[in-house]
């Protein structure tokens, strides 16, 4: 492994200087901004565990002394290896790595940077980019959607070609999904909309297959006023409710209604510190398998933050969600960064509830339309932010 270190006014003349001199297989290791520019350590013909060894080298690090024995003490080939972990600790090596990912980092924003460039470069690229970005569609998701425009489209069925792309991405269930028996919990973040959402979702069972075909389960003992709430659905829609306490509780509820075409679970919305509630996440998954299989429906708001809605997704993963209904969409202007998490993670979107009626504010998901919808919402958004700019400039030089 040959180590060699290059200094150069600029990043991108560093980076000449190493493919130059060691050729595209070169493995930048790290970099630091001196006086007048950006120093590079690159090496050729890498190898990480003879890196490992020159550090633990130059770091001192001695064998241990062990006694002498009057008897052999046989021993493994893995008692005899260095102790995991330890190399990841030397503190060169750290700097290395700490480093190394400065280095990416910078190349990554680099990498956007030119492509932005790119697709600003052709107006039909340009012009998609900004209104996926108006949708408030994630940057990234934008980029890799405009990238896909031919250079020459034009007329009014490739300007919509950017939200057929987007709607192609959206994941949503077959027909099986929604014509099949129901047995399913709700979870998702306190605040969602949980118990509204399945107060619709039965309300829509009673209608197709009667009240003796619907029972409602809860284990929101939790929240004040939760059982109170799911009761008076319960009592409106004609159906039986249940009360349980935990996992144990819910398997001999479900094994009582194996004779009922659709069961809903209301289970108590979970914080980012909730670590009971938490684990209640597996044992959900599990009796996906069980002898009366229970699926999840993860429910979110779309009034919040992509990230919000990232972390709730990959908090709730444990339970396994078949997949996942978007509340609160009559309370954003915008819920393209709704979409982009579920895009991005892949998680697929079964309902749409815009409201509180009972059933009424509840969709079935297509993708074209729910793609369509949030590009309405959005232009809607931006006509009535230019009104009230344009009134308050009014207002100004009255």
């Amino acid at each position: 492994m040959k180590i060699k270190r290059y200094f150069a006014p600029t990043m991108r003349e560093a980076m000449r200087r190493v493919r130059a001199d060691q050729g595209a297989d070169a493995v930048i290791l790290g970099s630091e901004s001196r006086d007048g520019g950006i120093e590079l350590v690159a090496a050729i013909d890498y190898d990480a565990a003879l890196l490992q060894q020159a550090v633990r080298r130059q770091s001192g690090a001695a064998e241990p002394a062990h006694p002498a024995s009057t008897q052999a003490q046989p021993q493994d080939e893995a008692a005899s290896r260095p102790a995991p972990g330890v190399w990841e600790q030397d503190p060169q090596l750290q700097r290395l790595q700490r480093e190394l990912a400065d280095v990416r980092r910078m190349l990554s924003t680099s990498l956007e940077q030119q492509t932005d460039a790119t697709l600003r470069a052709h107006p039909q690229r340009a012009r998609a980019l900004r209104n996926l970005e108006a949708l408030g569609i994630d940057s990234g998701l934008a980029r890799e959607i405009a990238a896909h425009i031919p250079e020459q489209a034009a007329g009014p069925r490739q300007r919509n070609l950017p939200l057929a792309l987007l709607a192609r991405r959206l994941r949503v269930p077959g027909a099986a999904f929604y014509s099949a028996p129901t047995r399913l919990a709700l979870i998702g973040p306190t605040g969602a909309g949980k118990t509204t959402t399945l107060a619709k979702l039965a309300a829509r069972a009673v209608a197709a297959d009667g009240a003796r075909e619907v029972t409602l389960i809860s284990m929101d003992g939790h929240r004040a006023g939760a059982e109170a709430q799911i009761g008076v659905y319960a009592r409106l829609l004609g159906v039986p409710l249940r009360i349980v306490r935990g996992a144990d509780e819910l398997a001999t509820a479900l094994a009582d209604c194996a004779d009922c075409r659709h069961v809903f679970v209301d289970c108590a919305g979970t914080g980012p510190a909730d670590s009971k509630l938490a684990a209640l996440l597996p044992r959900l998954a599990a009796m996906k398998e069980g002898p009366q299989p229970l699926q999840t429906l993860l429910v979110l708001p779309a009034n919040v933050q992509r990230e919000d809605l990232l972390g709730a997704i990959a908090r709730f993963a444990p339970a396994a969600p078949v997949a996942a209904a978007l509340t609160k969409i009559d309370e954003c202007s915008r819920f393209g960064g709704a979409l982009s998490a579920l895009i991005g993670t892949r998680t697929p979107l079964a309902w749409l509830a815009d409201g509180q009626a009972v059933p009424r504010d509840l969709h079935r998901v297509d993708a074209g339309e729910v793609v369509l919808r949030a590009a309405r919402q959005a232009r809607a958004a931006q006509q009535q932010e230019f009104s009230e700019q344009q009134a308050l400039r009014e207002g100004t030089h009255a």
